[in-house]
């Protein structure tokens, strides 16, 4: 098979393209062709005759040249390619030479400027157009060559940027001397000549380092017979469990809900390939950890629903090897899947960064906190448990909104297919209640009514409701205060006055999920 390989042999592109790209450059175009004899005398003759048919011929040669010298020096334990040289010495002679002929010439035609003022617009034009046209074409031809052309725009993704900067690196030089001081109808055979030493060397190189690694590879591979652990190499291995803690995020805007309360919303990385299930936003009622401009790691309450599965569907797909049709398995860089999440912040403490954020800040999101409510048990029965009363306050209200809000695949409790379901929230005054805006909505679509009271207690909310009218066997109460225990206490007993059958609390978590490292526990 032919090297497509960036720093492949002197049939590969780095050995061809570096050769591509150039202009015309100083000299009458004629000089030299008096002079000498014999061969050279020949040659300069057949150059004035007949430019194009000798510099097809000429480049043919010498790339043939420098894969037979490749081949023989370098690439010793394998047979003797005769495909590979014959394509290289055709693809010289068909591509290669008219290629730099007719380029030279239009260089030396448009640009006019003498001296180095006109060589480094030459160059400018070889290295930056010229070259990745040649290169990409090079690339196409020989992978047409050994029947792979469908590979090449996944090829040219991957590689055309480091193959175009090594080429850089070698031909800059090279070309600047090429343009100044060689007449025109000689830059061909002269980047003719250069381009097999340079791919001879860049083949050397590369059979050094191989040989190299190969002897490491082999004695490592005598140390690790010896390693403790050797047995665990072959247990599957959990995706992105090797990927940071914390991720970049954005900020996105905030709103103002009430004195000295706002919502911050921020982008945040979700993608399974870099989020791992321990530090992921999986529970209604988890808490987000956040730092601004590197600073102090704060916690803040989640006002949004756990983002669908649906969002990680290309990341899952990847996460296990997935390829789809027509594609072919390579690295790839992890997928990066953005989206928001509201938090619920305060304008004291800890929180005072989070609520004073702007766009100008930096924050990053770390792994989610706490193991979240307890709705995996009975209280998801719909029929079980048709009527659900919630008690609200504080910081409480972040959480409801994402459990009001949150669909069945993402644990929400589908309080419009039940029979009642209201919230009894309780703030000091009329300005502290958050996210009135949304009360309306939230009982027209989510089938979840909002009492509201500035006055008196959960009890008094509770009995002065005469609408509610409910089986305290088929009835289950969620308590929702944001850590205040005292009115959490109030509220339960509300619901043991009211023989509520089932009671969740925010500060009963359900117990943390234990995520493995690899393999199955033993």
């Amino acid at each position: 098979m032919f090297s497509t390989s960036a720093g492949g042999g002197s049939g590969s592109v780095g050995g061809i393209g570096a050769g591509g790209g150039g202009g015309g450059g100083g000299g009458s175009g004629k000089s030299g062709s008096g002079g000498g004899g014999g061969l050279w005398a020949a040659y300069l003759a057949l150059l004035d005759r007949r430019p194009l048919a000798t510099k097809a011929v000429s480049a043919a040669v010498l790339n043939g040249l420098g894969d037979i010298i490749a081949q023989l020096g370098f690439e010793k334990g394998h047979d003797f390619d005769w495909r590979r040289l014959g394509v290289f010495t055709f693809l010289g002679f068909i591509f290669i030479g008219p290629a730099l002929h007719y380029w030279y010439g239009t260089l030396g035609r448009l640009v006019t400027a003498k001296g180095t003022a006109g060589t480094l617009i030459k160059l400018t034009a070889d290295q930056l157009a010229f070259a990745p046209t040649f290169i990409s074409a090079i690339l196409g031809l020989i992978m047409a060559f050994e029947g792979q052309a469908h590979a090449l725009p996944d090829k040219l993704r991957q590689d055309l940027f480091t193959i175009v900067r090594s080429n850089w690196m070698l031909w800059v030089p090279f070309q600047f001397f090429n343009f100044r001081y060689v007449p025109v109808n000689l830059q061909v055979l002269s980047s003719n000549v250069v381009a097999p030493p340079l791919s001879i060397r860049r083949q050397a190189r590369k059979h050094r380092v191989a040989v190299r690694v190969q002897a490491a590879a082999v004695e490592e591979e005598e140390d690790l017979w010896q390693y403790p652990d050797r047995d665990q190499w072959y247990l599957p291995k959990f995706v992105a469990n090797d990927q940071p803690d914390w991720n970049p995020a954005r900020f996105v805007r905030s709103t103002q809900l009430a004195p000295g309360i706002k919502e911050v919303v921020l982008e945040v990385e979700i993608s399974r390939e870099k989020v791992p299930l321990r530090n992921a936003y999986k529970h209604i009622g988890q808490r987000a950890c956040v730092r601004i401009n590197s600073g102090a790691e704060v916690e803040a309450a989640v006002a949004s629903a756990p983002f669908p599965q649906h969002l990680n569907r290309d990341a899952l797909y990847r996460a296990r090897g997935d390829i789809t049709a027509n594609e072919i398995k390579s690295v790839k860089e992890e997928l990066s899947i953005a989206a928001e999440l509201a938090l619920l912040v305060r304008d004291e403490g800890a929180q005072r960064d989070l609520y004073r954020m702007g766009p100008d800040d930096v924050p990053e999101a770390g792994p989610f906190k706490g193991g979240g409510l307890k709705l995996r048990g009975t209280i998801s029965g719909i029929w079980q448990y048709p009527t659900i009363v919630i008690f609200c306050e504080g910081e409480g209200i972040a959480t409801a909104r994402a459990l009001i809000e949150a669909t069945p695949e993402v644990g929400g409790l589908n309080f419009g297919l039940r029979s009642d379901v209201r919230m009894y929230y309780k703030a000091p005054n009329e300005a502290s209640f958050c996210y009135k805006g949304l009360f309306e909505e939230w009982e027209s679509k989510h089938k979840v009514k909002v009492i509201t009271s500035t006055r008196g207690t959960f009890l008094d909310m509770f009995d002065d409701d005469d609408t509610l009218m409910y089986e305290p066997a088929t009835t289950a109460a969620i308590i929702l205060t944001g850590g205040d225990e005292e009115a959490e206490e109030a509220a339960a007993e509300v619901c043991k006055e009211g023989e509520v059958a089932l009671v969740v609390k925010q500060s009963d978590e359900q117990p943390l999920v234990e995520y493995l490292d690899k393999g199955k526990k033993e």
